[in-house]
């Protein structure tokens, strides 16, 4: 089957029942921002990608104490 501009290769999030949820994980090339409150599991996420993908990544994060 050939792939259409608008279809991309996708790239597993290392989570099978979120790329079951994003048919079939995140699209190749983009760039993602994952934003959530305190405990809602954007570390986690970030990492399970970063440890099961095969592509290169960069993984820039920021903390804030409160005030």
């Amino acid at each position: 089957m050939e792939q259409t501009a608008v279809e991309r290769t996708r790239l597993s999030t290392g989570i099978e029942e979120l790329d079951e949820v994003m048919k079939g994980g995140l699209p190749q090339g983009g760039a993602y921002l994952v934003k959530g409150g305190p405990g809602s599991g954007k570390t986690t996420l970030c990492l399970q990608f970063l440890t099961a993908g095969k592509e290169p990544c960069l993984l820039i994060t920021f903390g804030e104490r409160e005030h």
